[in-house]
């Protein structure tokens, strides 16, 4: 069978992109359990589209689902060009980045998960490593295509205004959030790859002044998963307090499918005052776990 016909697409329902199956069963009909039988009597392999990670994780898992960003900014005028240019939109660019809609979308299509869970992360702005970084944790060998440009290249960055680039910003706090996290995710990545270490899939869920919590896998989907526990050095202004181990139920992450049967969290109690810095390290790897601030503890 062809890559080609192993390929399913949901790019919305209004869309020609959009394979028959996923408009007769999760459009028309809203009967995602046939849709199911039907991709697999199709022998399909994979769907691609621009779909909020909730609508198919469950199903697939969070192990086996990718996700591509773009930075914010370049973003939103890469989507007003292709609305004028396809899509017959009229207004000027600030009518457009105005609109709710077409605000902090990467962050609401992935608000559901995080996206450290997620198999494979990859940015547009470094799409050939991106590429390099999924081929290694699947064992695919997807190659670098130029397909569906507005321009010749994505390597030089759109211009803006200065004032009409600080009010995307402010409109898209979210969205540039998000953005920064998966940079420094991405950048660890290629590094460990560079230095034929693994990376984890982990995250700080919660800091207080008594306790930090959070979750932890090697990553790597199929075969090349490792089933071992991720060990976890907790760090208190820069300093090991604490070493533990991430191997306890994660009820957070049960429906998305986490690896060892959801057995990958971690906690850890530490005696801390607010304003101390507390990270999280692997200590096989060294890597930095990604937390969902900025690693202070906070006030009482």
């Amino acid at each position: 069978m062809g890559c080609d016909s192993q390929l399913c697409f949901d790019y919305g329902e209004q869309s020609p992109k959009t394979s028959g199956i996923v408009r007769s069963f999760i459009y028309k009909r809203q009967d995602p359990w046939r849709f199911r039988n039907e991709w697999e009597k199709h022998e399909y392999a994979f769907l691609s589209g621009h779909v909020p990670v909730a609508k198919y994780v469950d199903w697939f898992g969070a192990p086996y689902s990718v996700t591509i960003l773009r930075d914010p900014v370049q973003r939103l005028i890469s989507a007003y060009e292709h609305a004028v240019r396809l899509q017959g939109y009229q207004g000027d660019f600030p009518s457009f980045y105005r609109k709710t809609a077409n605000q902090n979308l990467q962050a609401r299509l992935l608000h559901a998960v995080d996206f450290e869970a997620l198999g494979g992360l990859g940015l547009t702005e470094r799409y050939g490593e991106s590429l390099q970084v999924i081929n290694d944790s699947f064992g695919f060998d997807l190659q670098v295509q130029a397909v569906n440009l507005g321009r010749k290249s994505i390597d030089n960055a759109y211009s803006l205004p200065e004032e009409q680039e600080l009010e995307i910003i402010e409109l898209n706090a979210k969205d540039i959030e998000l953005y920064r996290r998966a940079f420094l995710v991405f950048d660890q990545r290629v590094n460990l790859a560079s230095v034929g270490l693994p990376f984890t899939h982990s995250k700080i869920t919660h800091v207080d002044s008594e306790r930090v919590h959070g979750w932890a896998w090697w990553g790597g989907a199929c075969a090349q998963q490792s089933d071992e526990p991720v060990e976890v050095e907790v760090l208190r202004n820069g300093e090991v307090v604490e070493s533990v181990v991430a191997k306890q139920f994660c009820h957070p992450l049960g429906w998305v499918k986490a690896p060892r049967g959801g057995f990958v969290a971690f906690r850890s109690k530490h005696a801390c005052r607010p304003g101390d810095t507390l990270e999280c390290r692997v200590l096989r790897t060294g890597e930095y776990i990604s937390a969902f601030n900025d690693h202070r503890v906070p006030s009482s």
